[in-house]
């Protein structure tokens, strides 16, 4: 994937935060090329190595953001019956795919189904993982406080 600078980027390890380029390393007589991500909430740095299996993804624009948000205001599940055998394992291959989109969806059904109490145990871990990562990532795409984002994403999906 092709990233600019200043694209919001996350990934394993990093919550969000902004793209700042390629960076050369030299160690112990070896130079290594590496991406650099800065976490602004914390004040972090992080040195990602540039190879195939890097975990970073681009986040949307807040414009993007904003229509992946209109698209959830059904309260009529996306996944209904598009899947087979454990639904949990629906859930959670899509929740895997790790762009934003598809872990919208996950979040939107799951919360729903959490309304209607027809959540299983193992489903509830995945929507509090899946909220825990989008709070953080809401509030970095939409420039807004963590409890704003919170609220934000407790309504996807209970609003027709």
């Amino acid at each position: 994937m092709d990233f600019s600078r200043g694209d919001l980027v996350a990934g394993v390890g990093i919550s969000a935060g902004e793209y700042a380029g390629k960076e050369i390393v030299s160690t112990e007589g070896t130079t290594k090329k590496f991406h650099k991500v800065i976490e602004n909430d914390k004040d972090i740095v992080h040195y990602l190595p540039c190879n195939k299996d890097i975990s970073l993804r681009k986040l949307p624009t807040k414009r993007t953001f904003k229509r992946y948000l209109r698209d959830l205001k059904s309260s009529k599940m996306i996944d209904v019956g598009e899947f087979e055998g454990s639904r949990y394992r629906y859930f959670k291959n899509k929740f895997l795919k790790g762009s934003l989109k598809p872990m919208l969806e996950v979040f939107h059904d799951l919360n729903i189904l959490k309304k209607e109490k027809k959540i299983s145990v193992s489903e509830r871990k995945l929507f509090n993982e899946l909220k825990e990562k989008l709070v953080v990532e809401t509030s970095y795409i939409l420039d807004q406080k963590q409890d704003q984002s919170e609220d934000l994403l407790d309504n996807i999906g209970l609003t027709a």
